[in-house]
């Protein structure tokens, strides 16, 4: 099963470690993006974060499922690579999110106090 996931990954990313990096970004942002607009929650949604980040956990261990038991220290350290790059935007998006949402928030809050006389 992992040798076919495996072989569906170089389908969509054939040109190796750098084509992978970026099916990486493009693929975490997607799947981000889309989550936020089917679940009508916004980009500030933590469930969102948390579900694309064990996905990626998830994509990862694949990789490190096919080369069990022989893990070199270059898979480990594109492991971490590719959590980034799947994350990176996503991460920035939510939190951007957070602080617009903190700052209408707050102009909602001094709206609602009276002027003073």
């Amino acid at each position: 099963m992992v040798e076919a996931y495996e072989s569906f990954k170089d389908v969509l990313a054939p040109f190796g470690q750098i084509g992978r990096s970026i099916a990486h970004i493009h693929i975490g942002l997607a799947l981000f993006v889309g989550g936020a607009v089917l679940s009508r929650r916004g980009y500030g949604s933590g469930w969102l974060l948390l579900l694309l980040f064990a996905l990626e956990l998830v994509n990862e261990a694949a990789d490190i499922a096919e080369g069990w038991p022989h893990i070199q220290s270059w898979r480990i350290r594109d492991t971490v690579g590719d959590v980034v790059n799947t994350m990176l935007w996503p991460v920035v998006l939510y939190l951007v999110a957070k602080v617009q949402g903190r700052e209408h928030a707050a102009a909602d809050i001094g709206m609602d106090v009276a002027p003073p006389d």
